[in-house]
């Protein structure tokens, strides 16, 4: 709890020293990424499971606009995740090239549409696997005061985790509304 309110009280004094007021512009710079964590516990016939399912995820992403509007990003995103009963946690990464289109309106509310492609992989025990994954997505940005911006989308993303040798795609095909907030450096 105190690392979170460190970072938390930490990216608000760094909020205070950007400036929202080049977004979208050549040259500036979105630092935003998203963190989700979920445990859920069975239940049947009223009886409560003695282990639960967990997932956490970590998705930071740097884009820097190329020119009005036009943004090449970067997308690392980790997801660790442990069933009940099973011994090994499962480790995943997906490191996405994402470029982007900004609608830059008058206002504060920015839609923007993202394509997603890189490659992912997966350990969990002694499997592994890894592939080129692909997807996209789109949402809104919004301009928070003169700094901080708030993104939320919708995606969906093709992940290919297959294993040494297969002939056919392993991974999974994933609808995921993804909210988060950031920081805008200008020029």
């Amino acid at each position: 709890m105190k690392k979170l309110l460190f970072t938390f009280i930490t990216l608000i004094c760094i909020v205070g020293l950007a400036n929202a007021q080049n977004f979208g512009k050549a040259g500036s710079i979105e630092l935003s990424g998203q963190v989700a964590f979920s445990s859920s516990t069975a239940v049947a016939n009223g009886t409560t499971d003695t282990e639960s399912a967990t997932v956490f995820e970590i998705a930071p992403y740097v884009g820097y606009f190329i020119i009005d509007g036009f943004e090449l990003g970067f997308m690392p995103w980790f997801t660790i995740s442990k069933q009940a009963h099973v011994t090994d946690s499962r480790t995943q990464y997906l490191l996405f090239l994402a470029p982007s289109y900004n609608f830059l309106l008058k206002g504060n509310v920015v839609p923007f549409i993202e394509g997603l492609v890189g490659y992912t992989g997966y350990s969990q025990g002694s499997s592994k696997g890894s592939g080129i994954s692909f997807g996209g997505g789109g949402g809104i940005k919004i301009l928070v005061g003169k700094s901080a911006l708030v993104r939320a989308g919708v995606y969906y993303v093709m992940i290919d985790v297959s294993p040494e040798g297969a002939s056919k795609r392993v991974g999974s095909n994933e609808l995921q509304f993804m909210a988060g907030f950031g920081i805008v450096l200008g020029k």
